[in-house]
Parts: structure tokens; C-alpha cells; sequence
């Protein structure tokens, strides 16, 4: 990799991604959990990413930034009614991730699906003989996931 006048890398093969919130802090706490991903490089607010995370927005603040963007947007929202969920499927957003239970393989599966790059580091085994499921309990079914893909 060799570094430009501008900070950016030549031949850098990480999904570049951008952190949207009205909280800085919020921002900087988000986008401190996407720097643990190997896989993923965190751009400054303005520069041009491969998806955007939006935190806590509403629908109208969703609609604009898709379209000012032009990238998949992925919402981590806090908690979201039946209206609010209409909306925000209105807006463009990809999916659609509750913040409570936000997890390095759930994020790393929000950026790869909303990219639609390439497949996401292995994840460990989820099955009854998963570490951590109790025996006699089967895994949650694939569509009990919390990233909830919009069309």
C-alpha cells in the first residue's frame, strides 16, 4: 500500500465506510466498534465511502442522505414503531440494525451484505453444538437475525 499526499492509501482493499449521526460523540464511540473490523476502513464525515451508517436518523434525514450519497445506508436505530419502520423502507435504507445488540459479526455482515462485495469472515458455528448453546436448545432460525434486510 503506499500512502497519498491526501492520507489515502493506494491499493487499500478495505470497504470504506462513513458514520452518520447528530451526536459527535455517538459518531466517534459507532466508529471506533467499525475500526475493530479487519476488514472495514472508517472515512472521515465528506469523504466518499462503500456504505454509510446512519445512527438514531429519521426517515426524511435517511431519504437525503441516500440520495446526497448515492451508497447503501444501513440504520442503527435505538428502537423503531411500525410507522417509523414504513418510512425508513421508504427511504433507500439496506437494513436495518438495533443498536442494543450490535456485535463485530453483526456489523461485519451489515457492511458485507450492504456492499454485496464479498462474503464476511467466517463466523464461529451456530447449532446446538454451538459453544454457548445449552444442550436440548436449538440455534434461532436464520430469520430470527437481528439485521433486517429492506428491499
Amino acid at each position: 500500500m503506499i500512502e497519498q499526499g491526501d492520507g489515502n492509501v493506494v491499493g487499500d482493499k478495505r470497504i470504506a465506510v462513513g458514520v452518520r449521526a447528530v451526536d459527535e460523540l455517538d459518531r466517534a464511540r459507532f466508529a471506533r466498534q467499525l475500526r475493530a473490523l479487519r476488514e472495514v476502513r472508517v472515512v472521515r464525515p465528506g469523504e466518499r465511502a462503500d456504505v454509510e451508517f446512519a445512527l438514531d436518523a429519521d426517515g426524511t434525514w435517511l431519504r437525503r442522505l441516500t440520495r446526497e450519497t448515492g451508497v447503501p445506508v444501513v440504520l442503527v436505530a435505538s428502537g423503531l414503531g411500525e410507522t417509523e419502520l414504513m418510512a425508513i423502507t421508504e427511504s433507500g435504507v439496506r437494513s436495518v440494525l438495533w443498536r442494543a445488540r450490535v456485535t463485530p459479526g453483526r456489523l461485519s455482515r451489515a457492511v458485507h451484505e450492504a456492499v454485496g462485495c464479498c462474503a464476511p469472515p467466517a463466523l464461529p458455528p451456530s447449532g446446538p453444538s454451538a459453544p454457548g448453546t445449552p444442550a436440548g436448545f436449538p440455534a434461532p432460525p436464520a430469520a430470527a437475525r437481528v439485521l433486517l434486510p429492506l428491499p
